[in-house]
């Protein structure tokens, strides 16, 4: 029985479909309106085409035509600031994953019970969103006080739900403050002793 060959579809606007080169079996070639004649590009074993390009492409890397060079210079800047934000994220997650393993460590030693790879990877992903959440609640805390500077007040007030962070949170602040004001002290009088020592110091010079 002979097959019937199907009868090509009718052209559509912008397109024409033309009979295949000889020695070309199924390949198909079509030729568009808005672009230049195609050539063929060199054969593959079984005598089918590769591909069809324009006779005149070309993959030179030229800004398009009516791209301002600063617009472009402008993208390669915003693009160089956005990798390097990546990259500092990327050292933060480090740094975190690394943390959390150390606390890991230290638990299953005292403990007795070993953390996996993965429950720490997911320790460490979980603990990396959580404090994103909490830079945002922070930097809302200090715009709603109309501060540019997040203090401790706005770390208390974050972990206001939990009574044992926030005590802790609380006694090192206190111990912080403590240690600020002594060092304050000291320095002042250690800067009032060697007032002192200088015009004693001069005093004698002029007495002698």
């Amino acid at each position: 029985m002979a097959l019937r060959r199907r009868a090509p579809p009718p052209d559509r606007e912008g397109t024409s479909l033309e009979r295949p080169p000889e020695g070309a079996r199924g390949a198909t070639t079509w030729s568009f309106a808005l672009c230049p004649p195609a050539r063929p590009v060199a054969r593959r074993r079984g005598g089918k085409y590769d591909a069809l390009l324009p006779a005149t492409a070309s993959f030179c890397s030229r800004a398009p035509a009516g791209v301002c060079p600063a617009v472009m210079e402008e993208e390669e800047e915003g693009a160089a600031e956005e990798q390097q934000r990546f990259s500092y994220r990327q050292r933060l997650k480090a740094a975190v994953h690394y943390t959390v393993g150390c606390l890991c460590e230290e638990v299953a030693s005292d403990k007795e019970m070993p953390f996996s790879k993965q429950t720490i990877a997911a320790i460490s992903e979980l603990t990396f969103r959580q404090c994103e959440t909490f830079a945002k609640d922070l930097e809302m805390f200090a715009r709603h006080a109309k501060r540019s500077t997040i203090n401790t007040e706005d770390v208390k007030l974050l972990a206001r739900r939990s009574n044992s962070l926030l005590k802790y949170i609380t006694e090192k602040n206190e111990e912080l403050t403590q240690f600020n004001t002594e060092q304050k002290a000291k320095k002042k009088k250690k800067l009032e002793d060697d007032n002192t020592k200088s015009v004693a110091a001069a005093a004698d010079k002029d007495g002698s």
